[in-house]
């Protein structure tokens, strides 16, 4: 849902959008791309990264969209940091 979101977003001119915590080799996750029709310079895929703060500092709005992963340190660590929180 976060890949249609920001393929119709307007502001997609001006933002990029970087996702971490899926492989950039994910099958499943390229149809998605695909699909939206974003291209690979529109969206950012980093994929694991053990060490977020750095990445959260930089972000205007951070988005949690796991279906798996309980109470996450991202959300504490965004809110620490004044940043706008999706969840």
């Amino acid at each position: 849902m976060l890949l249609a979101v920001y393929a119709r977003s307007l502001r997609r001119k001006t933002a990029r959008l970087v996702i971490t915590g899926v492989d950039p080799a994910d099958a499943a996750f390229k149809e998605l791309m695909r699909e939206s029709k974003l291209g690979e310079f529109e969206v950012v895929w980093l994929g694991f990264i053990p060490e977020i703060y750095g990445r959260i500092a930089q972000a205007e709005t951070c988005v949690l969209t796991s279906h798996f992963e309980g109470f996450s340190n991202f959300l504490p660590e965004a809110a620490a940091l004044g940043k706008r929180i999706i969840a």
